[in-house]
């Protein structure tokens, strides 16, 4: 740190403590009088993620619980912003930190609620508690497991205050859509997989120097301890739904990346996945699927990060769900940017999200190269009850879904007269042939069945337009 004779303070942003990943600042400016001071992280232009600094703004309070943005400069080399301080002490941060403190305190609150215990599943490298709150009977076999994890990449503190928000409404005895998901199903929720690295002020990596995010599939007991606890433990639970919590440096944006590239990705996994996003949509404002990573091509999907290798391992509902450092530019917000209370608020929306999913988790769990008629006759099967068809209301169901399909697209090729298909599989594959999900056919027969007429936007596409998670236009890398 150095001060100029106009009065500039300059402040270098460090490195990891054993990596070279140089992004993440936090520091307090104490004794401030009441003008305006320029402060310059004179190396921003050497960060990791440099061109990130483009278009934000630093974090700043006054009492570590309100937090506001400073309109801030980035010409390439130096992050320059001027504040007129209305206290004597700032603290100025990347993001709003999410401290150890605090996190202690959020666990004492779930372990005396009645409704959550908290256990130790293993050490960190510096042997810190890998902590994981339990919500739920773990003694039904036929109640969902569902895993959430947070912080991996320790600056990105977003991710543990998603988790508060998401646990204080889960403890919520009055809300209705948290007694159905502790009456269903079992959550077990990894709020910091990163402790030392967030003691350290890190931005990506643990105190050896590892970006856990990258060990999924063979995690080191020395080098990466917490990814080697976190996994036994979901081994020993089993997993029918994951999200991994992060944020990201460059995008101005709330979406999803799903696990299209895995191995074994299926229809049955490309059915869930929109189900889940498409669903968060209507909960949750702040979130869209328009902006995000590039999808993965079938079969290259990284096995090293979480997401994928849980979803690859356990054949479940597998995202990484990532937030911005900079402001939702779909709902900006001048003030705040993007903060600790949406970041709080988009993690208790996510619990309707896992609520719509949750009869539908362990639907056709099954794996293999089956031809597209046995995939058809499955999904009949698991919603009609019936190997041959569905049963009347939802036959109806189904052909005032290919009959609509066929007549919004101005007549598709081969559906003109699909409504007269006696065979309730034939209308599914034809569908399929046109690009269309079977699951999603199924599901929407389903619905149109339930409210007994048809018509509306049913939600269907073609594949690649709208079957699966994530965005496009991106060359990030992912988590």
């Amino acid at each position: 740190m150095d001060a100029t004779p106009d009065g500039r303070i300059e402040l270098a942003i460090p490195t990891d403590s054993a990596a070279a990943f140089r992004q993440w600042f936090c520091f307090r400016a104490r004794g401030l009088t009441p003008r305006t001071r320029s402060f310059a992280l004179v190396n921003a232009g050497d960060a990791t993620y440099a061109d990130a600094f483009v278009g934000y703004s630093v974090m700043a309070s006054y009492d570590q619980r309100r937090w506001f943005r400073v309109p801030t400069a980035f010409d390439g080399e130096v992050l320059e912003f001027e504040h007129a301080a209305r206290a004597r002490e700032v603290t100025y941060a990347y993001f709003a930190p999410y401290s150890l403190e605090r996190q202690e305190r959020l666990l004492r609150r779930a372990a005396r609620s009645g409704l959550a215990r908290v256990e130790v599943v293993g050490r960190s490298v510096q042997g810190r508690d890998m902590s994981v709150v339990v919500v739920g009977d773990e003694g039904r076999d036929d109640r969902r497991r569902i895993w959430v994890t947070a912080r991996q990449h320790p600056g990105e503190t977003m991710a543990e205050w998603f988790m508060e928000g998401l646990l204080e409404r889960l403890l919520d005895e009055d809300d209705e859509v948290a007694r159905r998901l502790r009456g269903e199903a079992v959550l077990y929720l990894a709020p910091n997989l990163n402790p030392d690295g967030g003691f350290l002020g890190n931005l990506r990596t643990n105190a050896a120097g590892v970006d856990l995010n990258r060990t999924w599939d063979e995690p080191d007991e020395e080098g990466g301890p917490e990814v080697a606890a976190i996994r036994r433990a979901m081994h020993a639970t089993g997993v029918d739904l994951f999200l991994d919590i992060h944020g990201d440096e460059r995008y101005p944006y709330c979406f999803l990346a799903g696990s299209e590239g895995n191995p074994g990705y299926s229809e049955r996994l490309r059915y869930l996945e929109n189900l889940f996003e498409q669903s968060l949509l209507e909960f949750n404002a702040d979130f869209q699927d328009e902006h995000g990573y590039d999808r993965d091509d079938p079969g290259q999907g990284d096995l090293r990060c979480a997401s994928n290798y849980v979803g690859e391992a356990f054949d479940c509902l597998a995202f990484t769900l990532e937030m911005p450092f900079k402001d939702n530019l779909n709902a900006p917000d001048e003030v705040s940017g993007w903060s600790p209370d949406r970041s709080m608020h988009l993690g208790a929306s996510t619990l309707d999200s896992v609520a719509v999913c949750l009869d539908d988790l362990r639907l056709l769990a099954v794996r293999g190269e089956r031809e597209r008629e046995d995939d058809g006759a499955l999904l009949a099967l698991a919603v009609g009850g019936e190997g041959e068809g569905l049963d009347d209301r939802l036959h109806a169901g189904l052909h005032l879904v290919v009959d609509e399909l066929a007549d919004g697209a101005g007549g598709l090729d081969g559906l003109e007269g699909a409504v007269g298909l006696e065979d309730d599989l034939d209308a599914v594959l034809a569908l399929e042939a046109r690009g269309v999900a079977a699951g999603h056919v199924v599901a929407a027969a389903e619905a149109v069945a339930v409210a007994g007429e048809g018509g509306g936007d049913l939600g269907l596409a073609p594949a690649g337009v709208d079957g699966g998670a994530g965005g496009g236009g991106g060359d990030a890398e992912r988590g």
